[in-house]
């Protein structure tokens, strides 16, 4: 396997962290009960709740990256240039908008959409 290199060190360890933490993945975080991810739902969001069955869509994955300065949202991608993408559920009565970006809490090996509806 080739070496990759990047400007800022806190990349390469965000982009491992991510990988170990994948669904079905194994390592130290993958043991964790939960952590935070960036996506970006698709085009017609996240549907709702619906009784006990969580509204589900698979969104785009992000990751901050910063310069020193400014923090962007840059696309998590394979080392072809794909998109990675995952399934992100949605526990709430309402559902998620579309093209928005949202943070997923990762429970277990699920990601759940985490936002919370306005009353």
């Amino acid at each position: 396997m080739g070496a990759f290199y990047f400007k800022d060190r806190n990349i390469a360890t965000r982009l491992k962290q991510f990988a170990q933490t994948m669904p079905g993945q194994s390592g130290d975080l993958g043991q964790r009960a939960t952590d935070i991810f960036l996506f970006q739902t698709p085009s017609g969001g996240i549907p709702a709740r619906s009784g006990t069955t969580l509204g589900k869509a698979t969104c785009d994955a992000y990751y901050l990256a910063f310069d020193g300065t400014d923090a962007t949202l840059t696309a998590l991608t394979d080392a072809g240039g794909t998109q990675l993408t995952d399934t992100v559920f949605n526990m709430a009565t309402e559902a998620v908008s579309g093209s928005v970006y949202i943070q997923a809490v990762r429970i277990y090996n699920l990601y759940v959409a985490n936002w919370e509806e306005c009353a």
